[in-house]
């Protein structure tokens, strides 16, 4: 009977019995896939015996790789002081669970490629020590797929500060705070804030900006890239204004007002002025012109007044003389230049008295542009 008792008492403290053991229970997630350098709480829940140990003796719980021998392995992560860790694993496997509670929960952090595996609980507590191998944790790690957020103004203006902000809310805030940094022609290589303040300039319009988060926990990256849009007046602004002269002419003017920096009510404003000028100019310039040709006497049809200019002779055959008229000049000398032609009538013969006939001829001008 002795013997008996004894038997059963060593079964129930060997390591590694069956799950189906009475007295002994665990329930934890069988599977969990978490991406690279984030983090991942495992719940774990766990019974055993009330029995071959007291309420003074510490409970102490243990997470092992599979294949690990407990004597002299060492663990992934315990709540134990006097047992050390793998170093691998340090700081990032934490046994969070109060285990006089019986919670084992597993927290993982940083995770890295090299955490997926099996992992198995192990309870000691007294004089009973049991490893729950029948039901194994499987992690699986995945790529880092999750991408920073950058956070900026709708409307970047140029010459004004600008704030930017890049986040990473998929990161654990219980592992190891991310990284920032930017790249991009607008920013300096020293840039590692989470939060850019630019003053961007007219060509900075259309270039990328890239902030890259990196997790050191895992030694992992990831990034994004925005477009930046920059709105801004006009640099070099040139408005050229052709003006006539008059109708049916071939002379006109080009003039450049020139070229103008800066943006907004000066601009228009200096615009404005310019053509208001150039309008009064011209009208002044059409009156100076309409005066001028009123007064020219090549736009006017007169009378002039003609006698012979020599006395013909009795004897011999007489040529008349027509006299030649010249346009009066132009009063001025931004006055267009006009061409005429003249006609005279024929002159009339003598009278039978030898006197020239008092009827006075005419001569008709006829101005040609």
């Amino acid at each position: 009977m002795l013997l008996l008792s004894l038997l059963l008492w060593g079964m129930k403290g060997t390591e590694g019995g069956k799950d189906t053991l009475e007295g002994f229970s665990l329930e934890v997630t069988r599977e969990v896939t978490v991406q690279e350098g984030l983090c991942v709480l495992v719940p774990c829940e766990f019974s055993y015996p009330k029995e071959h140990w007291t309420g003074s003796d510490p409970v102490h719980g243990y997470w092992f790789r599979e294949g690990a021998k407990t004597d002299r392995d060492r663990p992934v992560a315990t709540n134990n002081p006097q047992k050390p860790v793998q170093g691998e694993t340090q700081g990032r496997f934490l046994l969070l669970g109060d285990l006089k509670k019986n919670n084992c929960s597993l927290d993982i952090r940083d995770v890295r490629k090299t955490d997926a595996g099996l992992y198995f609980f192990r309870l000691e507590r007294g004089q009973t020590k049991y490893s729950y191998a029948r039901n194994k944790l499987t992690v699986h790690v995945a790529a880092l797929t999750n991408t920073p957020h950058i956070l900026m103004p709708e409307t970047l203006k140029a010459g004004l500060p600008s704030n930017l902000t890049c986040s990473a809310p998929w990161a654990c805030a219980r592992g190891t705070p991310p990284t920032f940094s930017w790249t991009g022609t607008s920013v300096s290589p020293f840039d590692s804030s989470s939060v850019l303040t630019l003053i961007l300039q007219p060509q900075d319009h259309g270039t990328n900006l890239t902030c890259q988060v990196t997790l050191p926990g895992a030694n992992v990256s990831t990034e994004r890239t925005v477009h930046l849009n920059v709105s801004y007046a006009p640099r070099n602004l040139t408005v050229t204004i052709y003006q006539r002269t008059g109708p049916g002419t071939a002379v006109s003017s080009r003039m450049v007002l020139g070229v103008f920096m800066g943006a907004g009510a000066t601009t228009f404003l200096f615009l404005s002025f310019c053509l208001v000028l150039l309008a009064a100019r011209s009208c002044r310039r059409k009156s100076a012109s309409r005066a001028a040709g009123a007064q020219d006497p090549n736009t006017l049809k007169g009378s002039v007044s003609q006698s012979p200019l020599v006395e013909p002779q009795t004897d011999d055959n007489s040529v008349s003389q027509r006299p030649t008229a010249k346009a009066a000049p132009s009063s001025t000398e931004d006055e267009e230049v006009h061409y005429a032609s003249l006609s005279f009538h024929e002159m009339k013969p003598r009278n039978p008295k030898g006197q020239l006939d008092s009827t006075t001829d005419y001569s008709e001008i006829k101005p040609h542009k």
